[in-house]
Parts: C-alpha cells; sequence; structure tokens
C-alpha cells in the first residue's frame, strides 16, 4: 500500500517601503495556478521551516530577507491538484535584491500597496 501524506510549505510576505511582493503563479493546472502569491515553497529533509522560507524566498524571487516572524498557519488540501499543504506563513522585511523572475515558479513579480 503506498500511502500519501501532507506536505509542508511556507509562504513569505516581505514588507519593503510598506508594499508586499507578489507573484502571478505559474502553471494553470497546479494549485493555485493562475493566482497573486507570495514566494514560498516546500520544506526539504532536515531544513527548518526558518531555513526553507529564506531559501524559497532567495531561490524563487531573488530577495534576502530579515526579521522572519511566523503569521499563521494554515491547510490546503486541494482535491483536485492531488496536493494537500500544512502551510505556515510568515512575515518577513526586505533585506535586499530586486526581484527576479522564474519562469518555473512564477510570472512577473510586482510590489503592491
Amino acid at each position: 500500500m503506498n500511502k500519501q501524506y501532507p506536505l509542508v510549505g511556507n509562504a513569505v510576505w516581505i514588507k519593503k517601503d510598506d508594499k508586499v511582493l507578489l507573484a502571478i503563479r505559474s502553471h494553470a493546472k497546479r494549485a493555485g495556478g493562475g493566482t497573486w502569491h507570495p514566494p514560498g515553497g516546500h520544506l526539504e529533509m532536515f531544513e527548518t521551516i526558518e531555513e526553507c522560507a529564506v531559501r524559497e524566498t532567495k531561490e524563487e524571487a531573488g530577495i534576502e530577507v530579515s526579521n522572519l516572524r511566523l503569521m499563521t498557519i494554515d491547510e490546503d488540501p486541494y482535491r483536485e491538484a492531488g496536493t494537500h499543504y500544512i502551510t505556515f506563513h510568515y512575515a518577513a522585511d526586505w533585506l535586499s535584491g530586486e526581484p527576479q523572475n522564474n519562469e518555473q515558479e512564477s510570472g512577473e513579480w510586482s510590489w503592491f500597496s
């Protein structure tokens, strides 16, 4: 029997000059495809959730963050896409870097009021 388990992920809501960084999620067939989202991603084995948040923000958006703070945790079962995530949402302050597009993950990044 091949059991499936929920995955752990994160979302990082980055604040810079009273604005937040968001992008359009790529892959319309993926859960949340075509919707606005903050940077984030999957937890890797032996990585802390905080390390994951910092790494994914750098990989996905090209942004360095500081002052990471847990805001909330939510559960996202999405049967149509065959996914189920436990997502840790963090607030963070922009430290350095400019948003870089990563077509495998997201469309164009923008700062929003």
